[in-house]
């Protein structure tokens, strides 16, 4: 609650400075080239895979049925974090042109002290959002791993060593992160190549394929071969643009990194 709120705060600090700076838009070209389209692809999926982060959550939750539908906490929020980043990305190429940075943070004041609370204010946003963000891989390694450290016994597979071999685990991946952190600066060379590369696999080839495994072997048992037929179809366009997407985006992308 206080990570989302110093968040609306800083992103209305922001906007509001974003917006009183001179509009370039008359200055600014109407179309980029193809690097540029696949580039924004790529951090268009990065963002949106960020669902896979929340979802589950849902068996956590008192009712889990208010995770998903119109109205659900995930529609809301993933509509929400677009309308911000479709609004953030707007006002700074607006208002920065082609010397916008990566983090639009980077584009503000350094020498100003309230552009200097309100990066505090995001770390801290960071902070107390990075258990959440780190559950997800937790949840998935940890129950493997004490099964293994169990199997073998003796010292290890001790009851009492149980949580602090799990904060071990916690403590091991947040340095890993942070190593990332330190030796990959610059996030706008690297996010849409993460993006047009596990976004499009997350995104459309593996539900394709895992769909069309699936309920092809189905729709042929039961002779629904017109249904059976339109799956295919669906299911390879599918994969063909998760193709391209990967393909196409993953060249764009290492041009825009060797440049």
């Amino acid at each position: 609650m206080i990570g989302n709120v110093l968040c609306l705060i800083s992103l209305a600090f922001i906007f509001q400075y974003l917006i009183r700076i001179e509009d370039r838009t008359i200055k600014l070209p109407r179309v980029t080239d193809f690097e540029g389209i696949m580039a924004a692809c790529g951090s268009i999926l990065y963002a949106f895979e960020g669902q896979a982060m929340v979802l589950p959550l849902e068996n956590k939750l008192k009712k889990p049925s208010q995770m998903v539908g119109t109205f659900g906490i995930l529609s809301v929020g993933i509509a929400a974090v677009s309308v911000i980043f479709a609004l953030c990305g707007f006002l700074g190429f607006t208002a920065f042109g082609n010397d916008v940075r990566g983090s639009i943070t980077l584009n503000l004041p350094q020498d100003n002290i309230q552009f200097s609370l309100l990066r505090l204010a995001l770390t801290l946003v960071i902070y107390l959002g990075f258990v959440i963000q780190l559950y997800v891989i937790v949840d998935m390694l940890w129950p493997a791993l004490w099964k293994r450290l169990e199997r073998r016994g003796g010292f290890c597979s001790s009851v009492n060593l149980k949580l602090p071999f799990e904060l071990a685990l916690r403590t091991f991946l947040l340095f890993i992160i942070m190593i990332f952190g330190i030796a990959v600066p610059n996030l706008e060379e690297l996010i849409p190549l993460v993006g047009v590369t596990t976004g499009m696999l997350l995104a459309f080839l593996i539900p394709s394929l895992l769909d069309l495994l699936t309920w092809l072997p189905i729709r042929i048992k039961r002779r629904e071969y017109k249904l059976a037929t339109l799956l295919i179809i669906e299911d390879l366009i599918m994969v063909l643009i998760g193709l391209f997407g990967m393909i196409a985006g993953l060249q764009a992308n290492l041009v825009n990194i060797f440049k």
